[in-house]
């Protein structure tokens, strides 16, 4: 009995020395990774403030990729016509520029969504209500079925432009960088920041400082992220 309660502390002992080493590290955010569509927020781009794609957002696009994806996958039983499409795109560039991206407006009812969306001053129509819900219902089928994007899909897609290999690499490690700094020292918001200056920040805070190479591909990959507005 003594022996079997000596090795269930070892056991335990182990379990505990694993777990706490394993919370010892930088919060891990790959940009290779994949984005799921929030239906909610009607977003793939439902990330923390330290990835370095947060604050990308466009309701129209964002649905193009999602509405792509279906069809790629046979998820609907028939695609959308073009006078739904025009409609869908009608409401979602009324709500591009209200600040709504972080709002769950595709769970409210069609009352509370008029009443948010006036209440910024935006006259709300009948057809828009018809059209919200119309949104909604395509929602309701795929959630919980379409597959999600790598994020660059999403930015080749949402910023108009192509991203290669050494692209990638450079987004890779920039988004490296500024998770192992949100990690030990607390967020800071870099885009606030000229590149030179980043370089400088990352030696004070992380004690490093990128080779030539590295440098070349995390001024390009800065580049691309000084688009997102």
């Amino acid at each position: 009995m003594k022996k079997l309660y000596l090795v269930i502390l070892i056991v335990l002992g182990i379990f505990l020395s694993s777990c706490s080493g394993e919370s010892e590290g930088p919060v891990g955010i790959n940009f290779e990774s994949y984005i799921n569509y929030d239906f909610e927020k009607a977003t793939f781009n439902n990330t923390p403030e330290y990835d370095i794609i947060h604050g990308l957002h466009n309701y129209q696009l964002e649905f193009e990729l999602l509405y792509s994806n279906a069809k790629s996958h046979d998820l609907l039983e028939k695609d959308l016509s073009e006078t739904e499409i025009n409609a869908f795109n009608a409401l979602f560039t009324k709500l591009e520029g209200l600040n709504t991206h972080d709002e769950a407006l595709f769970i409210l009812s069609s009352s509370d969504f008029k009443t948010l969306l006036e209440g910024k001053g935006v006259e709300v129509t009948a057809f828009d209500i018809f059209t919200f819900n119309a949104i909604k219902n395509v929602f309701d089928t795929l959630n919980g079925q379409v597959r999600g994007v790598t994020k660059v899909t999403y930015l080749e897609k949402l910023l108009d432009l192509e991203i290669d290999s050494e692209d990638i690499e450079g987004l890779s490690l920039l988004q490296e960088l500024i998770s192992e700094i949100q990690h030990y020292q607390g967020y800071t918001e870099f885009r606030n920041l000229t590149f030179d200056e980043f370089l400088e920040y990352v030696d004070q805070q992380l004690n490093y400082v990128p080779s030539e190479v590295n440098i070349i591909k995390l001024e390009e990959a800065y580049i691309i992220i000084d688009l997102i507005e």
